[in-house]
């Protein structure tokens, strides 16, 4: 139902009355009815003023019957949402978050380390801060956890995984001199990379 339809059914001629009628309800109930009485009082009033129902969320519950018809405020008042399940199919629920940040996938080798110097790993991934958040979280059994080698101090990107992968098994091969060469020519203080990937 329009504006217009709303003043000539109230009795109001002009749409001057209609906005004024319209200040003063507003006024009514947030002075004299905080509650929303009136609203209770007049159910039959609030489908024909759905741009005023969401300045009074606390009588929306009282009203399941209309909210279908009004469902873009009902984001605006999670709160109420499970009171009506017959309407929650129309708003999916968020995913939720794994704990760790996420970036654009791109293959890459890493080398971990548990210290300077320390004991290495080499490994290879499509998602470098997964896998990075996953080592250091102990969410990977096995050798990383075992010996807390948890410290990212190198990593390389790569086009495909095919080409990832080769260069992993490649880096597996060499000595630990060599590793840790490569390692240096980057990272000559074995710092920490997690934080720059985030």
């Amino acid at each position: 139902m329009s504006k217009a339809n709303n003043s000539t059914s109230l009795g109001l001629n002009h749409n001057s009355d209609y906005k004024r009628w319209l200040k003063d309800l507003k006024q009514k109930v947030q002075q004299k009815c905080p509650g929303g009485t009136i609203y209770r009082t007049f159910p039959h009033i609030l489908p024909s003023f759905p741009h005023i129902l969401p300045s009074f969320p606390h009588i929306l519950p009282s009203f399941p019957h209309i909210l279908p018809s009004f469902p873009h405020i009902l984001p605006s008042f999670p709160h109420i949402l499970p009171s009506f399940p017959h309407i929650l199919p129309s708003f999916p629920r968020r995913r939720e978050s794994t704990g760790y940040p996420t970036m654009p996938k791109q293959p890459c080798v890493y080398i971990l380390a548990s210290k300077k110097n320390g004991t290495l790993y080499t490994g290879v991934t499509s998602n470098l801060v997964q896998r990075i958040w996953q080592h250091k979280n102990d969410q990977t059994p096995g050798f990383t956890q075992q010996y807390q080698v948890h410290t990212l101090v190198y990593f390389e990107l790569h086009e495909t995984m095919e080409s990832a992968i080769t260069r992993e098994k490649q880096i597996k091969k060499w000595n630990r001199q060599w590793k840790i060469n490569l390692i240096e020519e980057k990272n000559l203080h074995w710092n920490d990379l997690w934080e720059s990937i985030q």
